[in-house]
């Protein structure tokens, strides 16, 4: 029996599954952030969707990339083992990418506040 077929099959249901579910909360919780540095709602509302698409060409291209590196699966528990080590370094990288855009976003914010104040 192939294990790397079951195990990649799992995987992509897997990350899709979670790509796709937080991409829709990060989507609808950060529209706020995102209203705070634009005035315009059609632009707030563009920047918002160009960022949710960017998020997911990003993270499901990555963990298709990171499919590569899986060696091959000899048992049902090597297979258990690399399903969860992959889908926690997704995780991780998520969480990573998560906290730079929220850190873009304050730094963003305070530069535009002080511009704002200027004039």
């Amino acid at each position: 029996m192939n294990f790397n077929i079951i195990g990649y099959s799992i995987y992509i249901v897997v990350i899709i599954y979670i790509t796709i579910f937080i991409g829709k909360k990060f989507h609808s919780n950060g529209r706020v952030f995102i209203h705070e540095l634009f005035t315009n709602h059609d632009l707030c509302e563009a920047v918002n969707n160009i960022l949710l698409v960017a998020y997911y060409l990003l993270n499901i291209g990555n963990a298709i990339l990171m499919m590569r590196t899986w060696p091959q699966i000899q048992s049902f528990a090597s297979l258990i083992e690399a399903i969860c080590t992959n889908i926690g370094q997704i995780i991780l990288l998520l969480a990573v990418i998560h906290y730079v855009n929220i850190i873009l976003l304050l730094v963003s914010r305070t530069q535009i506040n002080k511009v704002t104040i200027k004039h």
